[in-house]
């Protein structure tokens, strides 16, 4: 048995004597970049932690699957947990499952977490970074819980370049101002870079209380999700699915995330404009797009374009019902129309239909609305006969195969 124990006393003394500090480490251009890959090599549940930068060193790997908090300062306890005061102030890179949520705290027991952003490192999986910046070495606490993206997803919030967590933190769906950011472990003056997964969507604003030029990110699985507002601030070529947001670098004053499908829903319906037995029609139609700016900005009115719309089936008279218009139709729709979403204003403009014997014609056009907006499209369409009482069927004007919409592309 002092056999067994003086074994252990010096494999643990090696351990020790090999410890230092990750700073004194040469690292290679990228390796203080935050990744998220798709499959680690620790398990969706599992946190790991590593004495050195590069996931060098002495290793340790926690179960998050339920939520534990690890105290690692002296021989403090937390309730039943294990003491493992070896990684007190030593770790310098992580790795963190899909599956797992943890909180490195500088303090004992996360004491003065909310009194400065930089006292606590929030990160979710998946992600990797080989070298932790300035948090490294300096996590006292930890605390792992369990992370489910599908059910509850979280924005991830960045103050180091290129996804690095020198300070990061998550955020739920909400409203948060820039004291509201700070008591969420994050300085808005620091924020660099942003992970927004499928399901959420992301506003930011360069003033506070969501105010100001806004900009917009849209959850996906894809890496146009992860914007780094570094890489944007120094790149002229932004990434084509995302409007370059590098002016909000450092800039951000407050932030607003939504659901997907609750954040801002436009619907759209074919309306008759006028009608006439056997003679042409002129008519004033209102086109463009009109918008009650203290409800609505047109960035987010694009954005929420891109994601998708309900539409109107039918008229009120024969009958309707809504369908939902998925995103690739949405964004199509929306980039066909982008240029009357920038400006953002609604002229009259004199439309006719000519007349085809004694049959029935009606005008007929497709328009947007939602909460403090509504769009005309500049394109309308002329119906004869049995069609004239008939709304079109196609979901927007740009799928109409034919002159009078009896046909959708």
């Amino acid at each position: 048995m002092k056999t067994k124990i003086l074994v252990l006393s010096l494999l643990f003394g090696c351990l020790s004597a090999l410890k230092v500090k990750s700073n004194s480490l040469i690292l290679a251009q990228g390796d203080d970049q935050g990744t998220f890959p798709a499959n680690l090599d620790i398990g969706d549940t599992k946190v790991a932690f590593y004495q050195h930068g590069k996931f060098g060193g002495a290793q340790m790997i926690l179960d998050a699957s339920s939520t534990r908090t690890y105290a690692l300062k002296g021989s403090q306890k937390v309730g039943s947990t294990e003491t493992l005061n070896w990684w007190d102030n030593a770790i310098s890179s992580i790795k963190v499952g899909k599956k797992a949520m943890v909180k490195l705290c500088r303090y004992q027991n996360c004491e003065d977490e909310k009194k400065k952003p930089e006292n606590a490192v929030i990160l979710v999986g998946p992600y990797a970074t080989k070298f932790m910046g300035w948090a490294s070495d300096y996590a006292s606490t930890i605390v792992v819980s369990p992370y489910d993206e599908a059910k509850s997803p979280v924005v991830s919030v960045f103050g180091g370049d290129e996804f690095n967590c020198d300070t990061a933190t998550v955020l739920k769906p909400g409203n948060y101002n820039s004291r509201d950011l700070k008591l969420n472990n994050i300085d808005p003056e620091e924020i660099r870079g942003f992970r927004v997964p499928q399901g959420l969507v992301l506003e930011i604003y360069d003033q506070d209380y969501q105010a100001g030029q806004s900009g917009f990110i849209q959850g996906a699985s894809t890496p146009s999700s992860q914007v780094d507002l570094y890489t944007q601030k120094n790149s002229n070529q932004p990434d084509q699915s995302q409007a370059n947001l590098g002016k909000f670098y450092r800039k951000v004053k407050s932030v607003k995330i939504g659901r997907a499908d609750e954040i801002y829903p436009i619907t759209a319906r074919w309306v008759p404009l006028d009608s006439s037995w056997g003679n042409a029609l002129k008519v004033s139609v209102l086109q463009g797009l009109q918008l009650d700016t203290t409800k609505v900005s047109s960035t987010t009115f694009s954005a929420s374009l891109s994601l998708g719309y309900k539409y109107t089936k039918g008229d009120p008279v024969t009958g309707s019902h809504e369908v939902s218009v998925s995103a690739t139709a949405g964004f199509e729709l929306q980039n066909s129309i982008s240029n009357s979403i920038q400006k953002a204003t609604q002229v009259t403009a004199e439309k006719n239909c000519a007349a085809k014997g004694d049959v029935k014609v009606t005008m007929w056009q497709f328009q947007l609305q939602a909460e403090g907006a509504l769009y005309g499209a500049e394109n309308y369409i002329c119906r004869y006969g049995d069609n004239a009482s008939v709304a079109p069927q196609c979901i927007s004007f740009i799928k109409c195969a034919d002159s009078e919409c009896t046909k959708c592309k």
